[in-house]
């Protein structure tokens, strides 16, 4: 699907991003938890505007409660669904911070756990168990990647600082989707412009 789309620059799926956010916000403003976040849920079409779908599982919050039953993707999903407690919108946030994760990285989270059917537990029982990347592949994408402009900060501000914050075992250590908006926008930006200049400087030379 779209998260593993080769063909598909760094800053355009940072835009995908962006306007995911733009769509949570709208649910969130509407009271509307969608509890089922996950790329399959998430179309996109020709001109990369993205479509939040799947709303089997959404909640309105004031019908949301500890015995609230949920059937979906273990990957993506809240600790705080996982122990049968009271949730909010705080349980999409921790959804979107994986999908930035997957988005960004290209891994498919929990990959190699042999065991993936007690994800949801683990999840649910150690804040620790997130996804995880090796060093070696960090370098290998920023390498790929140094011509779209992406940057070891910005690894580093995505990967290692802002999805770890969505997906704080603590949803009250959660940021804000404005927050999460604003910091990816500001990236997003900033590859823009390294891609202008950049094509500045080769006409220029032509």
């Amino acid at each position: 699907h779209w998260c593993g789309l080769k063909n598909i620059c760094i800053a355009q799926k940072l835009n995908v991003l962006i306007s995911i956010c733009d769509g949570l916000l709208y649910l969130h403003e509407n009271k509307v938890i969608h509890r089922d976040l996950k790329p399959v849920n998430i179309l996109v079409d020709k001109s990369g505007r993205p479509v939040i779908a799947d709303f089997g599982e959404a909640k309105i919050l004031a019908s949301v409660n500890k015995n609230s039953v949920l059937l979906g993707t273990a990957a993506y999903m809240a600790p705080e669904i996982f122990d049968g407690g009271h949730y909010d919108f705080m349980a999409d946030v921790y959804s979107l911070g994986i999908i930035i994760w997957r988005v960004f990285t290209g891994l498919v989270p929990y990959q190699g756990v042999k065991n993936k059917a007690n994800v949801h537990y683990d999840v649910a029982k150690n804040p620790k168990f997130r996804p995880k990347y090796n060093e070696k592949y960090k370098a290998e994408c920023l390498e790929k990647w140094k011509d779209q402009g992406v940057t070891k900060a910005m690894w580093e501000r995505i990967v290692d600082e802002l999805c770890p914050d969505c997906w704080s075992a603590d949803p009250d250590d959660r940021p804000g989707l404005g927050h999460i908006q604003e910091t990816l926008t500001r990236i997003c930006h900033q590859l823009t412009s390294v891609t202008k200049k950049d094509e500045v400087e080769k006409s220029a030379v032509k």
